[in-house]
């Protein structure tokens, strides 16, 4: 798709890209929503973490158990569905079935 030129500019020509010329305001927003993304998505992952810190610990001892300290796709899902928090599993068990 070739986009075309702004007014001020020449054409360019196809498949060539080119940098818009950008406000500050308008960069100094972005970088602002961004921070703001990315500090809720921390704080998101970090509540997870926490709420899903027996389901870690009992993948620490399982793991502590066997001679390879090794587990299976299938035993790592067991443990995590005996011990996470109902919450989040839920909420994947719907994220997964909206993509199935």
């Amino acid at each position: 798709m070739q986009v075309p030129a702004h007014a001020d500019q020449e054409a360019w020509p196809k498949g060539t890209a080119f940098v818009l010329q950008t406000s500050y305001d308008t960069l100094r927003a972005v970088d602002v929503e961004m921070e703001r993304l990315l500090n809720q998505a921390y704080a998101d992952v970090k509540a997870m973490l926490e709420r899903n810190m027996e389901a870690y610990e009992a993948l620490i001892a399982a793991l502590s158990t066997v001679k390879d300290q090794t587990l299976s796709g299938e035993q790592v899902r067991e443990i995590v569905e005996r011990h996470g928090c109902k919450e989040d599993l839920d909420r994947r068990h719907l994220e997964r079935a909206a993509f199935l």
